[in-house]
């Protein structure tokens, strides 16, 4: 049976002024609404990824627009207003425009090849002011005026994307909060509902029971959704759901994520959300909403129906947390919906109930040091480790586990590998981890690190680092397998299309690639005849580019690159061409 929590405003006041402000805030929506802009490509808008999908460690905060796996489509401007900004990084958004427009809305264009000819010249003077590829400037009301439909920028590839598209954000501009792009642009022809494929069943009478789900396969019935038995029997009285559930748009099999969800237990909702805006204050309790665990361990993913205690994310609707109380022999009727954006809707319908007879669930399995309570800050330090974990660290109690492994016989590592708790556990804040080197020469502690194993990466992680007393220590947001390193290797310089002869007939650029195996690259600084040249860097391939420009005039010029390492290993190249 469903134990309900009721909440009543202490005064007529109270009842008025809320009544006031939801219709407020209906007109304010309203008005959201009634706004319209053009779309910021003119291919057909088939997405890759949609507004609030669960990407682990945050949602996401746009729309990701197929190009037809190709680079260098015409992006334009939704609307008319002015560049507000311009961001250009190695990772990330790679090279992004920021558009601010009348309605109080920005406009967000990531991942581009480039900008067009004066938003780009802007960003190059910019570049060589600061001699850095990588910039982030904000520009003056009214300085770089935009007409709707303008040509803005080309699609592309650049930062943190592994595949060509463009990431399109719609932000209110006051609050920079991000809102969901569909309501605005529309244009999308779906009539795919989403599909559900795995129920996950709670034992939640102790914080224990989220590492010991009940798995159900979901079946197809009829229009709907249900289970292989049409009624659930757990030993366990409170009970949370997890559904692991996507959307298919028309004419595709990504999977993307879902617009709606709610859950109703004898016609009741006791949880729910919508996407229609994520402030990115919250993004990160996308590791609480979504079973981390299960997502690491098992490549599931399963959003939760009901909140941990220590996820505080702001979208939720939920009665008691969306957690269910079972009486003996009384069955629950449980619905569970999911809705994309274009109303097409999925609903998975059972009976559960609690049998007194069945077992408890048997949580022996489950190994651990010591427990952390996530409201209060926890250390764990022995002779050769310091773990400081602040207060709001985790997301519920942590069952700590810790093991230390002997080092290997290597001449870089100069610790034990010290394994803290699980990488399959997330952690909301940074904490702090120090770490006592073994057998480590003065000479080399400048060039110690922590790093971090990372599986399936071809090389660890490597964590930026700084003495205190007689401990490396570092901050991070992540668990698992942490040791010392000392990198005393310089990068490694590979030139692609230049040497000691004449460039070939027509080559527009000078390209470079730059690597290095354990800390990895911190800096670059190319010139051309001593003076700054611009080198696009595409850090997910190595590859530096210069394009020529009318800084580089016809002769013979001396072209010399450095790069430095993150602990100071440097390296240098240097040719002489004639262009």
């Amino acid at each position: 049976m469903l134990r309900k929590i009721d909440f009543v405003f202490l005064t007529p006041f109270y009842s008025f002024f809320t009544v006031l402000l939801i219709l407020f805030s209906c007109s304010v929506y309203a008005e959201s609404d009634s706004l319209s802009f053009r779309k910021p490509m003119d291919l057909p808008l088939s997405l890759s990824g949609t507004f609030g999908e669960v990407r682990v460690s945050h949602f996401h905060a746009g729309i990701d627009i197929r190009t037809n796996g190709r680079e260098g489509f015409p992006v334009y401007a939704i609307q008319s207003g002015y560049v507000s900004r311009i961001k250009i990084s190695t990772s990330g958004y790679g090279k992004a425009l920021y558009i601010d427009h009348p309605t109080g809305h920005t406009s967000v264009y990531a991942h581009l090849q480039n900008f067009n000819e004066r938003i780009e010249q802007h960003i190059r003077n910019v570049q060589y002011k600061k001699e850095s590829f990588e910039v982030d400037e904000y520009l003056e009301p009214g300085l770089m005026r935009i007409d709707a439909g303008e040509l803005i920028a080309l699609s592309g590839n650049s930062g943190r994307s592994f595949a060509p598209h463009l990431h399109f954000e719609i932000r209110e501009t006051r609050s920079q909060m991000p809102v969901n792009p569909l309501v605005y642009i529309g244009g999308v022809i779906d009539n795919t509902p989403p599909v559900m494929n795995r129920l996950y069943i709670y034992p939640l009478e102790e914080s224990k029971g989220r590492y010991f789900p009940v798995k159900e396969k979901i079946i197809k019935k009829g229009t709907g959704y249900g289970l292989a038995k049409d009624t659930l029997s757990v030993g366990f009285k409170i009970v949370g759901f997890g559904v692991n559930v996507y959307d298919l748009m028309e004419g595709t099999t990504n999977q993307n994520g879902i617009y709606r969800l709610s859950m109703k237990v004898n016609g009741e909702t006791v949880f729910s959300y919508r996407m229609d805006g994520i402030s990115f204050d919250d993004t990160r309790y996308a590791q609480a909403h979504l079973d981390f665990y299960a997502n690491e361990t098992e490549k599931v993913k399963v959003q939760r129906c009901f909140r941990l205690p220590g996820n505080n994310l702001s979208l939720y609707q939920a009665v008691n947390g969306g957690l269910i109380f079972l009486e003996p022999d009384k069955v629950s009727f449980v619905s569970i919906y999911a809705e994309d954006f274009y109303k097409n809707g999925s609903e998975l319908k059972f009976y559960i109930r609690h049998d007194a007879t069945k077992n408890p669930p048997d949580f022996t399995s489950l190994a651990y040091d010591t427990v952390f309570n996530f409201r209060y800050d926890n250390l764990f330090e022995n002779d050769e480790l310091k773990v400081f974990f602040p207060k709001n660290t985790f997301y519920d109690s942590v069952f700590f586990q810790y093991q230390k492994v002997e080092k290997k016989s290597s001449g870089k590592m100069f610790s034990s590998i010290h394994t803290v708790h699980t990488a399959s556990e997330p952690a909301h804040k940074f904490f702090t981890l120090s770490i006592k080197p073994e057998g480590l020469p003065e000479h080399l502690k400048n060039k110690a690190l922590i790093f971090r194993e990372v599986k399936d990466a071809q090389k660890p992680d490597a964590k930026e680092s700084a003495w205190d007393g007689e401990f490396l220590k570092t901050r991070t947001r992540d668990l698992g397998k942490y040791y010392i390193v000392v990198d005393t290797i310089p990068p490694k310089i590979s030139p692609v299309n230049i040497s000691h002869e004449q460039l070939m007939s027509g080559q527009k650029t000078i390209q470079v690639k730059i690597t290095d195996d354990l800390s990895g690259i911190k800096s670059y600084r190319g010139t051309i005849d001593g003076k700054w040249i611009l080198m696009e860097y595409d850090e997910k391939n190595d590859l530096l580019t210069y394009f020529f420009d009318e800084r580089c005039e016809p002769g013979e010029r001396n072209f010399v690159l450095r790069v430095s390492d993150k602990v100071g290993n440097q390296s240098a190249y240097e040719v002489k061409f004639r262009r």
